[in-house]
């Protein structure tokens, strides 16, 4: 006997569904065949009865599914099968809107509701610790490494190494595709240090690095199907706290990088990007006040970029000075910048470090290292909103650990990991389920005599489950790379609907591309234009439309003239 695990199933008009299989009864033997009444077009049933395939046609239809083995029949399993022409629905709360050039609109405020099948969530990983590359002989002094997840369960991480006789760091990537590990030299023309990467949403990947031997800041992509080098600009040279960070537009796909530029007597940040169609720059802090020692930078689902640094601060008679930790935000194409923490950054170098992530919400998590006289303490905080800053609110989360990271995976929660001791590497994890911090643990990567944690940096892949790289071994020289993998929440995976709008919106006003709020202010005029909405969950589409018109108010003006009246002369 079986029974279908829903009693109505949602399926899409042309696209793969998820396998369907059916729940087993308790004290009854397995199907070898089955039969059926109903079954929709483009979609097949085995001899075990499951269920399968791409639905061609749409409308509502009454499955019927009689499985059988060598004692007979079993009863039968009814259920709906409802294959609709898109994947959810959308709710715009207009259909059309009027605004004015340098007036705000009224928000467009849109909902979408899934109705396709959500296939249950099964982890892809066991809780284990892999060494998928060979031991490097050495890292560079500045040895940051980067790691990244993109659409199709594809992971990069990026890395400058040195082998063998090698007097130069090499820029490396270990890419994972179709679960297979692949690792290979991007760049062995010149030294290479601090490489950051992103995935885009169609599989690119975008490297910044520095060339050490020039001071230059160098950016590398395979978007084009190959692999293009360039070089953009100036970058960090002699500076103990050099880093580079990057992140991609969702939508756009622009390219967005930060670089710390000058050297230990002043140090900044600068900030590179082609979201225009060319490479720009623009320095965001001010290098003679030590603003740029680290950084750290994501965009919020509105499109406004946020970098997190430290500013260094002297103070007489203290041995090591708690730096302070600044957040730079370009909200609507203006930069500002503001103080987070005061006197609370550890001034120990990237070692001690800092990390930053971005949920659904918009809302940035921060986690840092703090100095105190005990040792270092790490400290996570939660910003809800840029302004006013007055919403930041940080906690304690444990009383000593170095290369703090984190990540937030599909259902905003967040996942933390550091490396909790000083000569070994103990690498220690933690996760909140709905905003609630779980027991912290140590990983498989800290098994044995020797630790692992060093430099450590994480993501979560498109199945919710959690990989952590960081290098293993009791120092650097001769280390090994070390990924760990950790199932991720039995939650599942949240709907994350993606919105997008087309044509172009006029310039002022932005869409978020994880609620589909239409906000801002218009600053040129716009025809009357119908505008589609399409929201993309679980690679099905969805699509809506309103209009929209900008209209600039009116402005008349009169040229000089001259009005002559006639005097009455009146007769005596």
């Amino acid at each position: 006997m079986i029974s279908g695990s829903s009693s109505t199933v949602y399926l899409v008009q042309n696209a793969l569904m998820s396998s369907l299989s059916p729940t087993l009864d308790a004290g009854f033997g397995a199907p070898t065949s089955c039969n059926q009444t109903g079954l929709p077009s483009g979609l097949l049933l085995s001899t075990t009865c499951v269920l399968s395939g791409t639905p061609t046609t749409l409308g509502s239809t009454t499955l019927t599914i009689i499985p059988s083995n060598a004692e007979g029949n079993g009863s039968a399993a009814i259920f709906i099968v409802n294959v609709n022409a898109s994947g959810g629905s959308i709710t715009i709360n207009t259909t059309s809107t009027e605004g004015g050039v340098g007036s705000a609109i009224s928000d467009i405020t849109m909902s979408y509701t899934h109705t396709a099948s959500i296939p249950n969530w099964v982890s892809g990983v066991t809780n284990s610790t892999i060494e998928p590359a060979d031991t490097f002989d050495n890292i560079p002094p500045h040895p940051k490494l980067s790691t990244d997840s993109g659409r199709q369960g594809d992971i990069a991480i990026v890395y400058a190494v040195k082998r063998g006789s090698a007097t130069s760091a090499n820029l490396t990537l270990l890419y994972k595709w179709n679960g297979a590990w692949t690792e290979s030299t991007i760049d062995s023309s010149v030294d290479t240090e601090v490489p950051s990467v992103a995935i885009d949403r169609q599989g690119a990947l975008h490297i910044g690095y520095v060339d050490k031997d020039n001071a230059k800041l160098k950016y590398a992509t395979n978007a084009t199907g190959s692999w293009v080098i360039s070089t953009l600009g100036e970058a960090g040279h002699n500076t103990a706290d050099n880093q580079t960070g990057i992140s991609v537009n969702l939508v756009t796909n622009a390219v967005h990088i930060m670089t710390v530029i000058g050297s230990n007597s002043a140090v900044g940040v600068k900030h590179y990007t082609n979201e225009t169609g060319t490479w720009l720059n623009t320095n965001i802090t001010n290098s003679s006040n030590q603003e740029g020692h680290g950084v750290e930078v994501d965009i919020d689902p509105d499109g406004n970029l946020h970098v997190v640094f430290r500013r260094v601060i002297s103070r007489p008679g203290v041995s090591q000075n708690p730096d302070d930790l600044i957040l730079a935000s370009r909200i609507n194409g203006v930069w500002q910048n503001q103080t987070i923490t005061t006197n609370h950054l550890s001034s120990g170098g990237y070692e001690d470090g800092f990390d930053m992530a971005i949920d659904s919400k918009g809302e940035i998590h921060i986690t840092y290292t703090h100095w105190l006289s005990s040792g270092k303490v790490l400290y996570y905080g939660v910003l809800t909103s840029v302004s006013p800053s007055n919403n930041w609110v940080h906690t304690r989360m444990t009383d000593r650990g170095y290369n703090p990271t984190l990540t937030i995976d599909l259902n905003d929660d967040v996942h933390f990991s550091y490396h909790a001791g000083s000569t070994q590497k103990n690498q220690n994890y933690n996760r909140t389920t709905s905003g609630t911090w779980g027991l912290e643990s140590e990983t498989s990567a800290t098994a044995g005599s020797i630790k692992g944690g060093w430099y450590g940096d994480m993501t979560v892949d498109s199945n919710n489950d959690v990989f952590i790289v960081a290098y293993g071994g009791s120092s650097c020289s001769n280390c090994e790379l070390r990924l760990t993998r950790i199932q991720g929440s039995e939650r599942g995976q949240a709907t994350n609907p993606i919105f997008e709008v087309s044509p172009p919106l006029p310039d002022g006003l932005n869409m978020n591309w994880h609620n589909g709020t239409i906000s801002g202010t218009p600053t040129e005029t716009h025809a009357n234009t119908t505008h589609t909405v399409t929201v993309t969950a679980f690679g099905a589409t969805t699509t809506e439309t309103f209009t929209l018109m900008v209209i600039e108010a009116p402005n008349i003006s009169y040229g000089q003239f001259t009005v002559h009246v006639h005097q009455e002369h009146r007769r005596r």
